[in-house]
């Protein structure tokens, strides 16, 4: 399971020859380091007298997160497998009609799975996201860049695995289902995007963040 490597035995199978682990599983790993910092960020909250009043809100995040967190690392693996049965499709015997039509059957079903599932990684890393604007205002103080972090890998994460969806689009002879993925695409872009803005916003109008600020950096 690529999930039960270490850092460096993944990036090593990262940077092969080897057409897995890719870019999808890469953003599942990436969206489970933003939200476990999301997630560290409440843990180093949590208990602390001066956030008392937001403990019910943290405890039902956390809740949350550690579903995401669980989806996520699953993801790593079911990602790169998709992307196999796509490679293993690709290569079924095509030397009758028979076997030409289970081969184009086969590998549109592999293409399906591999458009759905870098999807559901760009979904799990939004509810990171939503969950880390829900945060603001609500965490220590001392992770606030932590959190500032987390959201920008579950960002990245979302971006990256609508990008390994996009790319299979194309691909399906099902146009109907081409385009229903296209338009959730299209929306979870779009919430990441927003969600990304005004977190910045938020974090980057307050000291010692300000600096992040394009017009601080221009001066």
């Amino acid at each position: 399971m690529l999930a039960a490597l270490s850092i460096n035995e993944y990036a090593e199978q990262l940077a092969s020859k080897s057409s897995t682990p890719g870019g999808g599983s890469a953003a599942a790993l990436t969206g489970l380091l933003g939200a476990s910092l999301i997630e560290m960020s409440v843990n180093l909250t949590l208990g602390r007298p001066q956030y008392a009043e937001h403990e019910d809100v943290l405890r039902e995040r956390i809740q949350q997160l550690a579903q995401v967190h669980m989806r996520l690392q699953e993801l790593i693996d079911r990602d790169a497998v998709a992307f196999g049965e796509v490679m293993a499709a690709y290569r079924m015997p095509k030397n009758s009609e028979n076997e030409k039509a289970d081969r184009d059957e086969g590998i549109q079903l592999a293409l399906k799975q591999a458009a759905e599932i870098p999807l559901e990684i760009a979904r799990c890393s939004l509810e990171a996201l939503e969950i880390g604007k829900v945060l603001l205002g609500r965490i220590n103080l001392q992770v606030i860049s932590d959190l500032a972090v987390g959201a920008q890998n579950s960002y990245a994460a979302v971006m990256g695995a609508l990008l390994n969806t996009s790319i299979n689009l194309p691909l399906l002879t099902d146009k109907i289902l081409a385009n229903a993925l296209k338009g959730q695409l299209v929306l979870v872009k779009a919430a990441a995007d927003e969600l990304l803005n005004e977190i910045q916003a938020y974090i980057y109008s307050n000291d010692p963040f300000t600096v992040m600020q394009a017009e601080s950096i221009d001066k």
